[in-house]
């Protein structure tokens, strides 16, 4: 993302924004990808609270499956223009905004705790629901934890 803005804001120089110490020096890339990153956060949550909602009416009345589906597929959808975007790097960078607004229209990050746990509660016997629970919740807090503790040795 950081590449994106410093080719926006240099005019494509691909020589300069390539080198990551460069751009990482430079204030204003700096300023302008906290901005993008800021607006990138509010395209999200903004659809998801409403469709969040909508998905957790529609598991309450139907079966839980499509809406546990339909956040999956938003991030598939998502990760796709991601991948365009990294490949066509000379586009705009406002165009990964599409990915967000994409994937909060289909719920988001928060339906895909919430439907999750949802299915956990309808699909477990009372007895075993907080096992259920409980285990849902250490997996997410123990691969948050991992993947910041591995994600700079992957990176390089």
């Amino acid at each position: 993302m950081y590449e994106k803005v410093c080719l926006a804001r240099y005019n494509q120089d691909f020589s300069l924004c390539t080198n990551v110490t460069a751009y990482y020096a430079d204030k204003t890339i700096q300023a302008d990808a906290n901005h993008f990153y800021f607006l990138s956060s509010i395209v999200l949550v903004l659809p998801s609270l409403f469709s969040t909602l909508a998905l957790g009416a529609a598991a309450d009345l139907w079966s839980i499956k499509v809406p546990l589906l339909i956040p999956f597929v938003g991030l598939i959808l998502c990760t796709a223009n991601y991948v365009i975007q990294t490949a066509y790097m000379s586009l705009s960078v406002y165009l990964l905004l599409i990915s967000d607004a994409v994937f909060g229209i289909c719920g988001g990050y928060i339906s895909v705790i919430s439907t999750t746990l949802s299915y956990g509660v309808k699909t477990t016997s009372t007895s075993r629901r907080s096992i259920r629970i409980a285990g849902i919740e250490g997996a997410i807090g123990l691969g948050g934890t991992i993947g910041y503790a591995i994600s700079g040795t992957v990176r390089e």
